[in-house]
């Protein structure tokens, strides 16, 4: 994923730092992260196109994680908020406690 720069430092540093140190997450939570991401970033989804057949096997599951936030209706910052807090689950399930 690109880069976080928003004004939101906490997120950026989720984003950024924290949950690239993440390692075996499951495709599901993968593709939740990414979701979030995109609304979190400002991501304009109303111009992304539904991925066809050949756009590769990756293109329609992050499409549908990023529209299933979408749909949620949650602003940039409730998913920077969502964001932080799942990457803090899973840095949790991670070391244990």
């Amino acid at each position: 994923m690109p880069e976080a720069n928003t004004s939101n430092q906490a997120f950026n540093q989720a984003a950024n730092e924290r949950a690239r140190k993440l390692t075996g997450l499951q495709n599901k939570d993968l593709l939740q992260l990414y979701g979030l991401f995109k609304v979190a970033t400002g991501e304009d989804f109303s111009k992304e196109s539904q991925p066809g057949f050949m756009s590769g096997i990756s293109a329609r599951p992050k499409y549908d994680a990023w529209k299933a936030v979408v749909d949620r209706g949650l602003s940039p910052e409730e998913a920077q908020a969502e964001y932080i807090a799942l990457v803090e689950k899973f840095e949790k399930e991670q070391s244990g406690k």
